[in-house]
């Protein structure tokens, strides 16, 4: 009898130890990228050929981390320059007229959706609660295919059609929690994605991309143009300029901050000067205005890119003065 009952104890930690590997490997798929092995063959022969011609496949998305845009929103023939950067896995921040003191940034720093008109306000403040769903659901640097056994998520194909250009794609529908669903819709051929639709039950609204003039970068096609369609009705339209993978984003420029802190600022004969903090070593930018770099010491540059807003200078003794300024 005690023998029996130590083999079924021996047997019962070998099962339990088996299924805590399982729960632990099934846990790093759901977490891992483009993973599909769980799905129906033609879902997941989809999913990959979408992973491979869009993204460059595993090997080659892994090893990009950040990313950053340049280009300009069209509304009604009214064109508002831009500036955008995504940090894996969900960080987005985006600057509207990043060269002007009257800036509209809107950011997502993993925990908070906030936005800041400077115009209007010296601090920033949280999106109401509609708009920082919207926000958050596109803030991933990538789409919402790119986990697809994350838990809370359904991924199911929903059939073919033709889109009005007569092109044709499969649709793929994503079913989020709070009544939240995205159908993508990936071109057959080029596995590129040529629609995405958003439809938000709660407020009963679809928002539509159509994405076109796809480019590769670092083996990755981004789309140059996307138009966006608010309950059928053609809202704004992005067209990007320039686009850098890498750029170097750490988390905490996501982060919101307590308020206003320019150190850019013009003089009576509107020419734009920088001032240094003495108690910090880095130096923010307006995005665009490296030409006004060579005004600046070279041997007082420690680090500068010019796709970030920030560049890394000499500390200054604090028996220097406070009021250091370069003009142009």
């Amino acid at each position: 009898m005690l023998r029996f009952f130590l083999i079924f104890i021996c047997f019962s930690a070998f099962l339990a130890s088996d299924l805590i590997a399982r729960d632990a490997t099934l846990s790093r798929n759901l977490l891992q990228e483009m993973e599909t092995s769980n799905f129906d063959q033609e879902l997941k022969r989809i999913l990959d050929d979408y992973y491979l011609d869009s993204f460059g496949g595993l090997e080659v998305w892994s090893k990009l981390q950040s990313l950053q845009t340049t280009g300009e929103i069209i509304i009604n023939d009214f064109k508002i320059p831009f500036i955008g950067y995504k940090k894996k896995p969900n960080l987005c921040k985006i600057i509207f007229n990043p060269l002007s003191e009257n800036r509209y940034i809107q950011a997502f720093d993993g925990q908070d959706a906030w936005e800041w008109n400077t115009h209007v306000s010296a601090t920033p403040t949280l999106m109401t609660e509609n708009n920082a769903r919207s926000f958050i659901t596109s803030s991933s640097m990538g789409d919402q295919l790119l986990f697809p056994q994350l838990n809370g998520k359904k991924i199911v194909f929903i059939g073919s059609r033709l889109l009005e250009n007569g092109q044709l794609v499969r649709d793929i529908q994503v079913t989020l929690p709070k009544e939240v669903s995205i159908t993508y819709s990936i071109g057959v051929g080029q596995s590129i994605l040529l629609e995405e639709t958003h439809y938000y039950s709660e407020d009963n609204r679809v928002e539509r991309m159509v994405y076109s003039d796809h480019r590769i970068f670092d083996g990755v096609k981004v789309a140059f143009c996307n138009d966006v369609y608010l309950n059928e009705k053609l809202s704004h339209s992005i067209r990007l300029r320039q686009v850098q993978f890498n750029p170097g984003l750490t988390a905490w420029m996501f982060s919101m901050p307590s308020e206003l802190d320019s150190l850019i600022s013009s003089n009576s004969t509107g020419l734009t000067r920088f001032q240094f903090k003495l108690e910090s070593e880095s130096l923010l930018l307006g995005n665009g205005l490296s030409d006004e770099l060579k005004l600046i010491p070279t041997n007082s540059i420690l680090d500068y890119s010019d796709l970030t807003d920030y560049f890394k200078v000499l500390r200054v003794n604090q028996s220097e003065s406070k009021t250091d300024t370069l003009e142009n």
